[in-house]
């Protein structure tokens, strides 16, 4: 699942030939995200939910 925070998501869908969805606060919630950049993957009848930090430079942090 794509979630978008605001931008043209007609774009990115065009772009990477999947869909992606606005970030609305219903999903934020049912999600219980609590930082972006995340990544939502179904695992069987579970969703697993990877929240990454990142630095000020937009870059992955190392642990």
């Amino acid at each position: 699942m794509l979630l978008l925070c605001g931008g043209p998501y007609t774009r990115v869908m065009e772009k990477l030939k999947r869909p992606a969805f606005y970030a609305d606060s219903r999903i934020v919630k049912r999600f219980q995200l609590k930082a972006v950049p995340a990544v939502i993957i179904q695992k069987g009848t579970v969703m697993e939910v990877r929240e990454y930090a990142l630095n000020d430079k937009g870059q992955k942090k190392r642990k």
